[in-house]
Formats: C-alpha cells, sequence, structure tokens
C-alpha cells in the first residue's frame, strides 16, 4: 500500500476506534450492568481488532508512520 494511503487508514482506524470506545460510558450510564457488560467487552474486542486487524499491520509495512503517529499523540494527545 502507497504510503498517503496508509497514513489515511491508520488515521480512519484511530478515529473509528475513538468513536466506538465514547460510546462505553454512555452505555455504562444508559444500561444494568447485565446489559452494560457484554456490550462493552464487544466494543473492547472491536477496538482490539481495529489495532491489531489493521493498524499494526500497516506499521509493520511503513514503521515510519508508526513513529510520526507516536509523536502527534505525545505533542497533541491524539491523531490528526
Amino acid at each position: 500500500m502507497e504510503r498517503a494511503l496508509a497514513r489515511h487508514v491508520v488515521t480512519q482506524a484511530f478515529r473509528a476506534g475513538e468513536e466506538i470506545t465514547a460510546l462505553v460510558p454512555l452505555l455504562k450510564a444508559a444500561c444494568g450492568e447485565a446489559e452494560y457488560r457484554p456490550l462493552a467487552l464487544a466494543i473492547a474486542r472491536a477496538a482490539a481488532g481495529i489495532k491489531t486487524e489493521i493498524i499494526d499491520r500497516i506499521y509493520a509495512e511503513h514503521p515510519e508512520i508508526e513513529a510520526e503517529i507516536a509523536r502527534e499523540i505525545t505533542r497533541y494527545e491524539r491523531v490528526l
């Protein structure tokens, strides 16, 4: 995958992970424990899958993107 596309995919993957994990506090506040717990675990699995199946694969092919993203997170506390 060309670098520009790889960077875009990683950025979107991070955003997708952020969006889905942002549901956890809402679900905790709105659902009972029996309903919340399986949903929270499913969200954790989905976020982990985004990292291992998308982000880590691209980092393996483009390690410079991993360093770039790490610098952004350190500086801005988020991926730009």
